[in-house]
This record gives C-alpha cells, structure tokens and sequence, in this order.
C-alpha cells in the first residue's frame, strides 16, 4: 500500500467518511488543502448522506478527476476530459469489486440506526470500506501517476 492509500485510511479512521477520505488523501490532484477537500465531500459518505447510492469512495475519487481535469481556459474540454476519466474509474471500480452501489458492497442498510450502530461497533465499516477506498487510491494512482 503506497503513501496516499495509506493517508486515506488514516483520514478514515479519523472519523472521516470514505469520500472525504479518498478526496481528501488525493488532494494534489486538486490543489485544495486537504482541509477543504474534506469539507467538500462532506455529505458524500454512505452513498451520499447514507442514501447508500454511489459508494463515497467512489465519489470522493470523482472529485478528484474533476480537479485534476478542470482548466478555467478550456471549460468545455475540461468537462469531456473529466467524463472520459470518471467513465474509465467506474469501469475499473466496478470491474475489481462488482458495483459502485454502496448498497450492493455493504449489503447492510445504513438507513436502519440500529444495524448501522451495530456495523460500526464490529469494525464493519473498517473491514468492508477500507478495502473499497485503498483500491480507488490505486485505481487513481494508475490514471494519474505519482512524481
């Protein structure tokens, strides 16, 4: 595990949701202190605000190529740049692990404050979602090589 998967992790354990720490661990793509990164994808844990739809991992690592493709000099370019990108993340997420549903890689209801609570007493989240957030660090280590 390089630097930044291991700096995600870090933030997760930290309390951070998987976007945040995805976003956040990645933050040189987008030139925003890590900070605000995590502020940023706030609400985009658990399947955005625990709707459990697209996994947070997955939208933190989207956050990402929309910085690192974003130029204010060529808005339209940086938008198809950055669809192509995100195209190619889900297919590679989606390849290594089944579904980019949050729903589908739990398999837990979030919505449920019981089970959630439960999950998280058992290190569930630990043991399902830091596998999901080392692996789109990777995925975007592979589409934007480290220096």
């Amino acid at each position: 595990m390089g630097k930044i998967e291991e700096r995600a992790v870090e933030i997760f354990r930290a309390g951070r949701n998987c976007a945040q720490a995805v976003y956040a661990a990645n933050h040189g793509l987008s030139g925003v202190d890590e900070g605000t990164a995590e502020a940023a994808a706030n609400g985009f844990g658990a399947g955005m605000g625990r709707l459990q739809k697209t996994c947070g991992a997955v939208t933190g690592a989207v956050m990402a190529i929309g910085h690192a493709e974003w130029d204010p000099a060529d808005p339209k370019g940086s938008k198809e740049r950055a669809y192509g990108k995100v195209r190619d993340f889900f297919a590679e997420f989606e390849r290594r692990h089944g579904s980019s549903e949050c729903l589908r890689l739990l398999g837990v209801n979030l919505g449920d404050p019981e089970l959630s609570r439960h999950a998280a007493e058992n290190g569930f989240f630990e043991a399902r979602c830091e596998p999901l957030i080392v692996s789109a660090c990777e995925i975007l280590a592979g589409m934007y090589p480290r220096v």
